[in-house]
């Protein structure tokens, strides 16, 4: 659907991809209308919040920050680790989750394994999840930089600026309500932040009507066992605003 059969680009093809994402956001409006029940005033905070996000004005515009930016193949094109692991790791989960778990780069069992839960991380991560009274299927799992770097050093930042429309783009196909930014590089490059993640835990953050709690990573909590206290005080606060009782 890219040229007419003279083989020219024709008006549709230009706003194709456009219309396509258009029609996936309205797909996704009247499930969640017919699944949440909505009638007049009587839903609940998250879902009037995921209201006023499909009725802004720019949310199909580049400004928005979730349906727009180039393919995941012009961006990896000009990403450095194309040549270095050209594996890139698979965000997991059901399109249309109410919450994602986002974390930074894959580590070294993630990357062998090809899944966000492998090793003793995944394994608390899944813990983490249980305690709050879901299960994997329920929630969706990613990583902001989808490659692991070499020797598994942290992203540069044109890597990191590289991989950024794609998950602007994930989080714009699952619409979550809100996301767990796991350990500070995950929470540095969704608020685009140079704070430490000491400092930025504990409360939620807007990024264009997305609400993101920072907290530890499964890894600085399994380093650090007194992590795990003040990262369940941030669990707890999710699951308030989602009503998971």
């Amino acid at each position: 659907m890219t040229s007419d059969a003279g083989g020219e680009e024709t008006p549709f093809s230009k706003n194709a991809d456009q219309v396509r994402r258009l029609l996936s956001e309205v797909s996704r409006s009247l499930r969640f209308y017919a699944e949440s029940g909505y009638s007049g005033g009587q839903c609940r905070r998250e879902n009037r919040d995921r209201l006023d996000r499909w009725s802004a004005a720019d949310c199909l515009s580049p400004k928005g920050g979730t349906l727009a930016g180039p393919s995941p193949l012009s961006a990896c094109a000009d990403c450095p680790l194309r040549t270095e692991n050209p594996k890139a790791i698979a965000g997991v989960g059901p399109v249309g989750a109410r919450l994602m778990f986002l974390l930074g780069y894959p580590s070294f069992s993630t990357d062998r394994e090809g899944h966000p839960y492998a090793g003793e991380a995944g394994k608390l991560l899944v813990k983490i999840i249980s305690a709050m009274k879901l299960s994997p299927d329920d929630v969706y799992v990613t990583h902001a930089v989808k490659c692991r770097p070499p020797d598994g050093r942290p992203p540069s930042a044109e890597e990191t600026r590289c991989c950024l429309p794609l998950l602007d783009r994930e989080i714009g196909d699952v619409a979550p309500v809100a996301v767990f930014a796991l350990g500070e590089f995950a929470a540095q490059t969704l608020l685009d932040s140079r704070e430490p993640l000491a400092a930025l835990r504990g409360r939620f953050y807007d990024r264009a009507g997305l609400h993101i709690m920072p907290t530890w990573h499964p890894h600085d909590m399994i380093d650090d066992p007194s992590r795990k206290r003040p990262a369940w005080d941030d669990v707890r606060q999710v699951m308030q605003y989602l009503d998971i009782t």
